[in-house]
């Protein structure tokens, strides 16, 4: 194809209106150098350094690369990517080629990774499955919804504490570090963490991005002698700890000071890059991990201590679990020990976390966004303090079209959720819920709940 051909293909995906309509168009182009721009325009992988104001930089050096076409220029930052002067003037003069503004501005946002065109990964996956594979990392499930089975598995287990951070991946290949979100954006500006990943072998691994506090602020002298939860880092409680490692890492800053990541996993990079299940069992790999960080005296990068190893205990898991909800933090996390890494939530890597619950009053609904469009997105429920909360998480399909088909029904309703210890904001003393969960609709109750709410304020108040 060519050049011409890619944007055209491009503008008339953005210019069409509806998912279905835009796949359409996709289905029309099966050529591989439009695929392979796609691939550089939505894969994370490739960072190019560059953004438009970079792009529109007055620069005076010498031509390092005459690029005659997109790929080319594309080739060119793959292992150009520092965003120096030479790179700019490269791209400059391959779209100085075109005498049309809405194509260079095209191009601009493209070589960016800017481009919006309205396609989403899930669609890209769709048409072009044998080139496009969505950013998956494993995750866990709730273990109350799975009790009734960890119980049957009767399993070994590895617990560790639930880190209320920022998730992340650190790829690293030759000396060279990527660090991923959850969702496969890119994490910028952890230089300090970034030169001592450079140190580590080549791997993924996976972890939690923590504000690096010394000290502890919290006094786990409150814990029993022999407790196991002794070992777990909570310089203070799991919101506060959340809300300002969020504000660095989500910062603009191009250099964040104080980010350390908590180590857990460690897959080999084909196992990562080509998302093929690692069938290491868990117990093997976290020990080569803590084999592996032992051997450096890193600053920045820990270890995700052990808690506890063994076979599975209720009545252990409830007193860890008590200790944690004591010392502020969201939970624990428990792995069955011979699991493989998986790419997807995964029955055997299970979030133990305390739960609350209420009977609440429904008082509005929202639509959903993406596969939940026409459909219930979420309902919406207000605490006794006033707060209005949308809940979602929880709803099948049945429910989403049910209560958007009948809202006249439901309104009012009474529907018994889940959450986890309420929070505040930074400009707010009210308390909202954290992770809230539909369970089941109460048809026997026509009246609000909100005990268990009302207890952990007043617990949070004291403290």
């Amino acid at each position: 194809m060519t050049d011409i051909e890619i944007l055209y293909g491009l503008k008339k995906i953005k210019l069409e209106n509806g998912t279905n309509a835009k796949e359409s168009i996709l289905k029309e182009y099966v050529e591989e150098d439009f695929k392979q721009v796609l691939k550089y325009l939505y894969d994370t992988n490739y960072v190019f350094g560059l953004s438009t104001k970079k792009i529109d930089k007055k620069v005076n050096v010498e031509l390092k690369k005459d690029c005659q076409s997109i790929l080319e220029v594309f080739e060119y930052l793959k292992d150009n990517n520092t965003g120096t002067d030479f790179d700019i003037y490269v791209v400059q003069n391959f779209i100085n080629k075109f005498d049309n503004n809405e194509m260079k501005d095209m191009l601009k946002e493209l070589f960016c990774k800017k481009l919006k065109i309205g396609v989403t990964e899930k669609s890209l996956e769709k048409i072009y499955p044998n080139d496009f594979k969505k950013f998956e990392i494993m995750a866990g499930e709730p273990y109350f919804d799975r009790i009734d089975a960890i119980i049957k598995d009767n399993p070994e287990v590895i617990i560790t504490h639930k880190f209320d951070g920022q998730r992340v991946i650190i790829r690293v290949e030759n000396g060279s570090v990527k660090m991923f979100s959850r969702n496969g954006k890119i994490y910028t500006g952890l230089k300090d963490l970034e030169d001592e990943a450079k140190q580590l072998p080549n791997g993924a691994y996976d972890g939690e991005l923590l504000k690096l506090l010394d000290g502890s602020i919290i006094d786990t002298s409150i814990m029993p002698e022999n407790s196991l939860c002794k070992k777990v880092y909570c310089p203070k409680n799991a919101e506060e700890l959340f809300s300002e490692t969020a504000s660095i890492v989500n910062s603009k800053d191009e250099d964040k000071k104080d980010i350390a990541v908590f180590l857990f996993d460690m897959i080999p990079l084909e196992n990562f890059d080509n998302k093929i299940q690692y069938d290491v069992p868990t117990e093997v790999r976290k020990e080569k991990l803590e084999t592996l960080l032992g051997v450096y005296k890193f600053k920045y990068i820990k270890y995700a201590n052990i808690l506890y190893s063994g076979k599975f205990d209720q009545t252990l898991i409830k007193k860890m679990l008590d200790e944690m909800v004591l010392l502020g933090q969201e939970g624990l996390m428990m792995n069955y020990s011979d699991a493989p890494y998986e790419f997807k939530r995964t029955n055997k890597l299970i979030k133990v976390k305390q739960v609350y619950t209420a009977d609440v009053r429904v008082v509005g609904f929202e639509e959903g966004t993406g596969r939940n469009k026409g459909k219930l997105g979420a309902f919406l429920v207000r605490t006794p303090q006033g707060v209005e909360v949308k809940v979602g998480s929880g709803l099948t399909d049945e429910d989403r079209n049910e209560v958007w088909n009948k809202q006249a029904g439901y309104i009012g309703c009474i529907a018994e959720i889940g959450f986890t210890t309420p929070s505040t904001s930074k400009d707010s003393d009210l308390y909202n819920l954290r992770f809230p969960r539909f369970i089941r609709w109460r048809t026997d109750k026509t009246e609000e709940n909100w005990e268990e709410f009302d207890k952990v304020i007043e617990q949070l108040s004291k403290e």
